[in-house]
């Protein structure tokens, strides 16, 4: 994925995961976890009532629907929660974790919803509830702008969402994202977010973009593209 900047300000933003340094309680926990290495292309599917938390890299999160297809539902990077909700209610069966990069993932095998457990661990109890909240809201928000928002706006939306300006550190960035990954996250054929970046870039909203990186040339446009389209899903101002 490449393309030229104009001549305005740019400004240089990071892909993230999703989810990211949320867990420092359960991260302590570690000597208490099962530790999985992955390599890269690897998978892990949790079974049970299994928690996994991703200790270093990152990891993509696909969940498998009734008819059998997979989607890649999150990021999930360093000190993150991948699967609060699934653990809860019997649903990891439908998930599996992939490497993209060498990852590693604690595995927690405990009695979350037995009282003795939540009276004994509240810290831990409060980042599960957190990253439930949130990656709840992430899905409804994705579902939401499926439903109701153009193409445009969709890519927008998960473009906003997992860069950040800030230069963080190594691992706690995604450092190969591909338009296939764009995609998959925005519900659009790999040929629409190319096209659709195409348009964007023509517009002067954004410049260069690799697998690590996106430059940002007017965000206030991004992020209005997001919340109401204004016609670029096909190729207009």
């Amino acid at each position: 994925m490449s393309g030229n900047s104009s001549s305005k300000t740019v400004t240089r933003y990071w892909f993230k995961p999703h989810l990211v340094d949320e867990c420092e309680e359960w991260s302590k926990e570690q000597p208490h976890a099962r530790i999985v290495p992955l390599m890269r292309g690897e998978s892990f599917r949790p079974k049970g009532n299994e928690l996994i938390l991703v200790l270093g890299g990152y990891a993509h999160l696909f969940c498998r629907s009734k008819i059998g297809d997979e989607k890649l539902t999150f990021l999930v990077g360093r000190n993150a929660l991948a699967n609060g909700s699934a653990a809860l209610t019997g649903g990891n069966h439908l998930l599996r974790l992939l490497a993209p990069i060498p990852c590693s993932l604690a595995v927690f095998d405990v009695p979350l919803l037995e009282e003795s457990f939540i009276r004994d661990n509240p810290a831990l109890i409060i980042e599960l509830s957190r990253s439930i909240a949130k990656t709840t809201n992430l899905f409804n928000l994705r579902a939401f702008n499926m439903c109701f928002h153009s193409s445009v706006s969709r890519l927008c939306s998960v473009i906003n969402r997992i860069t950040t300006q800030e230069q963080s550190p190594p691992d706690r960035q995604v450092s190969s994202i591909t338009q296939n990954d764009i995609g998959a996250l925005s519900g659009l054929h790999p040929v629409t977010v190319s096209n659709t970046l195409d348009v964007l870039r023509s517009a002067g909203i954004i410049g260069e973009i690799s697998k690590s990186h996106i430059d940002v040339i007017d965000r206030n446009k991004l992020l209005e593209i997001e919340a109401y389209g204004y016609g670029y899903d096909k190729g207009r101002k």
